[in-house]
């Protein structure tokens, strides 16, 4: 193995990547089963069946932004050692990445104390966090690249250009709102998960080539 530290960060992130669309995949079921499940037992008066799939819902729900930390946690971790062997890029992608957390939490805390600019702070986490998931793909091109594996590394410009488009329209839906947000969410959503599988690929399959090379 040429590059130990490049191939133990890249695992990390890709299983950051996995966890993050289980989390997701959590979410929408979770949801699903809350509101089914109450309307069924609005309708029965009480069922037994609709109160555990009430309940069900509720731990897919917690289970979800559990995943999320998870994630983000093993992202940082995996990206800081995997600027070890390539430090330019993936040094870049992590701070991005803790640029992002901090602006979101910054965001967070504008929100809840009902201070204006919550959603300006968020747009600025979704830009560093866009640098982020740049610098990270050119990273992983980079390390592929340095093992003779241009097949895996010419994956990486396309993956860019579909990340890029995905988080921008995630940002115009953030800003704009209304009737235009709408539209742009439900963009944003479907590029998002196309960028999710295009992106899981480029790494499983860097992964692999780092394992081997």
């Amino acid at each position: 193995m040429t590059l130990p530290n490049a191939y133990n960060g890249v695992k990390k992130i890709f299983v950051a990547e996995i966890l993050q669309i289980i989390g997701s995949v959590l979410t929408l079921v979770g949801l699903a089963m809350l509101v089914g499940g109450a309307g069924a037992y609005l309708e029965t008066g009480g069922d037994a069946g609709a109160v555990g799939t009430v309940a069900t819902g509720g731990i897919f729900t917690l289970l979800a932004p559990c995943l999320a930390i998870i994630a983000l946690v093993l992202n940082l971790v995996g990206l800081k050692q995997a600027s070890i062997d390539e430090p330019d890029r993936m040094g870049k992608a992590f701070t991005c990445a803790i640029i992002a957390l901090i602006l979101s939490v910054v965001a967070v805390v504008f929100a809840l104390m009902h201070w204006g600019g919550a959603s300006f702070f968020n747009a600025l986490s979704d830009l560093a966090e866009m640098c982020a998931i740049i610098f990270t793909i050119m990273g992983v091109s980079e390390v592929t690249q340095n093992i003779a594996r241009q097949d895996v590394a010419d994956m990486g410009p396309k993956i860019l250009t579909i990340s890029v488009i995905a988080i921008v329209a995630s940002i115009i839906a953030g800003i704009v709102g209304n009737v235009i947000g709408g539209v742009a969410s439900i963009i944003a959503l479907v590029l998002m998960i196309v960028a999710y599988v295009v992106f899981l690929v480029f790494l499983g399959r860097a992964v692999s080539a780092l394992k081997k090379g």
